[in-house]
């Protein structure tokens, strides 16, 4: 993406090498050459974490069941991606745990962990019960412990609702015709909730 050009070799059984000397110079060859002969080893990958697998009845196995299933993946590429990444963050920290073990005192502890943040705090909530749903579905569990932990109640007044005073100075300065009259009159005038 920079621009730079590099090359690489690999055998069908062997990592691939990366080829430092300008393409096409007899050093270049020579190192092509030893590469196929498995005479040049790929430097070891450094500050890269290699994960084991996980313990099956784990929870970390659970949402690693759950990241394959149909209802994850018809969820949309964002929802998938936050999902994916607020139950990541709870198992770096308890995923070597067993997920039967789980109670609602477990979640209702966590959820409280984050009151400053009650987004935050309903996201880790709501993932869990669909995680926990699909276990259900899948006969791994009985039981849905996260449903029994309520979300937090937002803070904040909720959205300004215009006053028809501030209606009218708008639509003095966008006159009819414009894009921003067009999108405030069908936001107005066509029974659309406020988000």
């Amino acid at each position: 993406r920079h621009g730079n050009v590099r090359w690489y070799v690999r055998t069908l059984d062997g990592p691939k090498v990366r080829l430092r000397e300008p393409y096409g110079t007899p050093e270049f060859w020579q190192t092509y050459r030893d590469a196929l002969a498995g005479k040049i080893k790929p430097p070891p990958r450094s500050g890269r974490v290699v994960r084991k697998p996980f313990e099956k009845e784990s929870l970390a196995w659970l949402c690693s069941q759950y990241y394959t299933s149909a209802e994850f993946k018809q969820l949309n590429a964002r929802t998938r991606y936050v999902r994916r990444h607020v139950l990541d963050n709870f198992c770096e920290a308890d995923g070597e745990k067993p997920y039967k073990l789980l109670l609602p005192k477990h979640i209702r502890k966590r959820r409280d962990a984050r009151t400053d943040k009650p987004e935050s705090a309903n996201a880790f909530i709501k993932a869990l019960r669909q995680v926990f749903k699909y276990a259900i579905e899948n006969d791994y569990v009985v039981a849905n412990p996260a449903q029994a932990v309520p979300y937090l109640k937002r803070k904040g007044d909720g959205h300004h609702t215009w006053t028809l005073e501030e209606v009218e100075r708008f639509e003095a300065r966008h006159p009819i015709g414009t894009k921003a009259r067009l999108a405030m009159a069908l936001m107005l005038y066509t029974g659309q909730r406020r988000s």
